[in-house]
Order: C-alpha cells, then structure tokens, then sequence
C-alpha cells in the first residue's frame, strides 16, 4: 500500500475499461460528425437540455447548457478518415483528417474546462481546473451511426464510453463510468436533435448507476421539448 503523507495525495484510476469499436459499414462522405461543430466559428456551441431537478426542489425540468464541440483527430489510414486539410502542401505527412462519425467536448482555452453533458451541474463544490476534474472536457464523446450507413437525416447514435476523472475542491476525486445510446434526427432544414440515454457509473456517488436523459442540436434555434414523464436526480456534493 501507499503511505499516506501530506506532501503527497492518492489519486488515479480504480477501475479498468475495455471497449470494442463498433465495425459497422458506414459511408464516410456522410461526414455526420461535422453536423454538430464548425471550427470557422470560434464560439459554436452545441446546445443541449437535461432532464434533472436543477433547483434541489423535487420538481423534474429540462436544464439547458450548451458545451463546446470538435472534431475528433484521426490518422489518414483510419477507416472513418475525411480530409479536412492538407495545409496548402504537397507533402501528405502534414495532412490534417477528422473522423466522419465521432465528436467531443472540449475547453478552446488551455487549462479549463467545460460542461459537457451538463456534468458540472450533477455536483456540488466540484473542482473545474483540468488538472483536477479533466472528466468535464470529453474529446471522444459521440459516435454516429446513420441509418443504412449512408443516411444524411437519421441514425442510431452511441455515448463513447470511457472513464471520466472528476474532483472536488475538497480533493476528493472520483473515477465515473460513463456509456449510453439514442437516436438523432434532422428536425427540420439544418437543424439536428439527438435524443440521448445517458449512464453514469460510481457507487460512491450514484450507489450504482445514475441514467440521465438528453437532447442535444447542433443550434440553439430549437422548440424546448416536452416534459417527461419519469424521474430525475439531484446535484451531489463532491
């Protein structure tokens, strides 16, 4: 065992995940991930609602937040691979490719983070520094399946699942096991809404597993859904 010493504090994983890539025949023209993000615009955002008791009053209501979307970097001989830019060279090794089907979450400023999933409302007194609660910035978040693999409207679409760190200002940290799936669908022209089961894993926190629900789009020009009919949760303390 580790010694316990004020100069030094314990923390890492306590858990291990393996995850199998989905091999699903997908038309990589489709580009579905560049739906939800647009890096010629430094503040777009992807804007979402989350069913949950925001106010700690035992009143369920959708919670709105918004989170900053990228594409997710790949090599050129990833399968999934779409050119994005080939840096005005003739020289390949430079070339820049984003996956087709897959998008994150994360901070344009080095060193924070942001509310990807809402997460940072879940709690209470959590620690918002990268260094201590990286968890908030997802980089792989979402993987897109159209529908027939070439679909432009419609598909199944999955929660990346991994292990988020999360901390408290009280140095308490937390291993979160997060996963999930739903469908998304064009709207109407141009707009896109995910609809999303989320499920998040640590018995210290949840005693077991928490599921969340959402809808996300890839603009804030949307009707607010409907209310829903199931319970939600409230924010914890860390």
């Amino acid at each position: 065992n580790l010694i316990d010493s004020e100069f030094y504090r314990i923390s890492g994983n306590s858990s291990l995940t393996i995850t199998k890539p989905e091999l699903i025949e997908r038309d990589n023209s489709v580009n579905t991930a560049s739906y939800f993000y647009n890096l010629n615009d430094p503040f777009y955002r992807v804007y979402g609602e989350n069913w949950m008791d925001s106010n700690n009053d035992d009143t369920c209501s959708w919670q709105a937040f918004n989170a900053f979307a990228y594409p997710v970097v790949v090599s050129s001989t990833h399968p999934n691979a779409i050119l994005y830019d080939d840096m005005g060279t003739l020289d390949p090794d430079d070339d820049v490719y984003h996956h087709a089907f897959k998008m994150g979450f994360n901070s344009p400023n080095a060193g924070n983070t942001i509310n990807s999933f809402n997460l940072k409302r879940w709690f209470n007194n959590e620690a918002i520094s990268e260094t201590n609660s990286p968890g908030f910035n997802i980089t792989q978040a979402l993987e897109f399946f159209p529908a027939n693999g070439n679909s432009t409207t419609e598909g199944l679409v999955k929660v990346i699942a991994q292990d988020l760190i999360i901390a408290g200002t009280n140095g308490n940290s937390y291993s979160i096991a997060i996963e999930g799936e739903g469908t998304y669908l064009q709207i109407s022209d141009g707009i896109y809404e995910i609809s999303l089961e989320f499920r998040a894993t640590n018995n210290a926190l949840f005693g077991g597993t928490q599921t969340a629900w959402y809808k996300l789009y890839n603009t804030n020009e949307y009707t607010d859904p409907a209310d829903r009919t199931d319970g939600c949760f409230q924010a914890i303390d860390l």
